[in-house]
Parts: structure tokens; C-alpha cells; sequence
């Protein structure tokens, strides 16, 4: 942990502003990922024998920022295509799947409008269920329903993986005694309740939000959440590991936030607010921020 930038990240935000707190919760409230491998060799074992050795190596590929497709993009499912998006849905960039980028004619022919990151034919790649995803479709997968399902099954039976973290209860505890903290997630309320109640995060939320569908509806939960608090968009604090997701949205309102970005796949984005790196560094922010109120 780099204690320096933990100071600097708090230091960018308005702290004496915020009445709200809302987190993300997987890759933000816990980086645990073995359930993202079970899902994985489940959709191996689809696909067929031959291709599963290239399955793997450009899934490990992509999970370490070698490949083009990566956290924070889309893939498109039909034409096999990986796309660097804005948080308008704007194009960027472009590449096949065989990483080379795309002319400026064919995006256009292959995508005269915004893009709509509909989760059925263009996947926005915001967490760790979506490269296995993306790289079972480009090799052959039809459904990845079969394979989600049996993960969820293998999480609810192995409720031991997920490892609690002391700081970051210690912080929330503190927290919640002058904050509004609020869940915000893409997970069911079945998988969210499971989670936080492994995690012993489950007293902490006075609103939580399932099943959010984003990035699609980032912009008007965050409304809703404002507008619902009766506040203004600066006393709001955004917490994710997601910039199109839980970042971009809640800046373009006016809202504060802090981004995780244990990989560095948000950098090049310009208007972040503060970036960590883990956790660990999130946690400490937290306590920091608990003692100077």
C-alpha cells in the first residue's frame, strides 16, 4: 500500500460535502475471483476439445492486459469485434479478435450509431464474468446461461471462499454513523444478500440497489438516488471498480467518486477523480477520512 497516494486521493475529494456513499459491490467491496475460474472451465467444457487450449491462454491474456479485449470494453458478439467505447457510446477505438484494429470506414459501416450495451449482443466487459463470457462466445459458445447458473449454484455451496476484511468493516461501522452508505449492483438480491451476509457487510446499507443493468441505467440511479436523499449531485460519493459503470455517469451529474482500478484499465480515461489500486488502499482511505471527521 502506498500510503502517499492514499492521502492524495483523499485530499482531491470534498469530503465536508458528502452525505452520501454509494458502493459497488463486486471488484469494490471484495476481490475474490475464484467463482470467475469455476465459471470459466464450466464454459470451457462447452466448447470443444480442441479449442479449449486457446480459450484459456486468451482468457489469461486478457486478464493481465495482454489481449485487446479487457475490462472496460465491449465485445460484439456478432461480428467478433472488440470496442473501446465512450460513456456516450461513442466508438474510440476498435479491433478484431485477432487484435488488429479496425479502419475508420469499417466502423462506421459495421456501427453507424451509439452503442447500446445491451448485455445480450454487445457485452460491456464491466467486471470479472464478462471476459469468460466473451471468450466462450468468440470460440463457439451459443449460451452462457447453463454455465451462470451452475456458478451461482457452486457459490451458494461454497460459502467459504470470500474473505471478510476487518478495515473495511471497521470503516464502514464509523461510517454509517454520519453517512447515508447505499448498495449499487449489477447482482441479483439473491446473490447480493448472499454476498454481503458472507462478507458481514449486511447491517451497513440503508438502500440497496439490485440488478442495476449498468451502464445502461447508471445516469438515473444515480438521479434516483439523489433525488430520492434529498441532496445535490456534490454530496454524493460513488465508489466502483467500474469507470463506465460507477464513475462516468455519476461525474457527468456532478457527483464525487473514487475508482479501483487494480489493472490500470481506466487510465487513459480523463475525468476519473481519485484512482486506487485495491482494497487494502480503499479501506485506508476510509479510516483516514473517519478520523479527521
Amino acid at each position: 500500500m502506498t500510503i502517499d497516494k492514499v492521502e492524495r486521493a483523499l485530499t482531491e475529494l470534498d469530503t465536508a460535502a458528502i452525505k452520501v456513499i454509494v458502493f459497488d459491490l463486486d471488484g469494490t467491496l471484495y476481490e475474490d475471483t475464484e467463482h470467475f475460474d469455476y465459471y470459466a472451465s464450466c464454459l470451457a467444457e462447452e466448447l470443444e476439445e480442441e479449442k479449449r487450449e486457446d480459450f484459456f491462454h486468451d482468457l489469461a491474456a486478457s486478464r493481465v492486459g495482454e489481449h485487446v479485449l479487457r475490462l472496460g470494453r465491449v465485445y460484439d458478439v456478432e461480428n467478433d469485434n472488440i470496442l473501446e467505447i465512450t460513456p456516450l457510446g461513442e466508438i474510440k477505438k476498435a479491433w478484431n479478435w485477432q487484435e488488429e484494429p479496425l479502419s475508420e470506414s469499417t466502423i462506421s459501416e459495421l456501427y453507424p450509431a451509439k452503442i447500446n450495451c445491451n448485455m445480450t449482443d454487445m457485452l460491456y466487459l464491466g467486471d470479472g464474468w464478462w471476459p469468460p463470457a466473451a471468450c466462450a462466445f468468440h470460440y463457439g459458445v451459443e449460451s452462457t446461461e447453463r454455465c451462470y447458473q451452475k456458478t451461482k449454484e457452486w457459490l451458494a455451496a461454497n460459502d467459504d471462499f470470500l474473505t471478510p476484511r476487518p478495515e473495511l468493516n471497521s470503516a464502514l461501522t464509523a461510517l454509517k454513523r454520519d453517512y447515508t452508505l447505499i448498495l449499487a449492483t449489477n447482482s441479483d438480491a439473491a446473490d447480493a444478500k448472499r454476498i454481503l451476509n458472507l462478507l458481514q457487510l449486511d447491517s451497513f446499507f440503508t438502500e440497496t440497489h439490485t440488478s442495476c443493468d449498468k451502464p445502461a441505467q447508471s445516469r438515473q440511479l444515480f438521479t434516483k438516488i439523489i433525488a430520492r436523499n434529498n441532496i445535490i449531485a456534490e454530496e454524493l460519493l460513488t465508489v466502483g471498480d467500474n469507470f463506465l459503470n460507477d464513475i462516468a455517469p455519476a461525474r457527468m451529474l456532478g457527483c464525487q467518486s473514487i475508482l479501483l482500478d487494480p489493472f490500470n484499465s481506466f487510465a487513459a480515461e480523463q475525468d476519473t477523480g481519485p484512482i486506487l489500486n485495491n482494497l487494502s488502499e480503499l479501506s485506508e482511505l476510509l479510516n483516514r477520512w473517519i478520523e479527521q471527521v
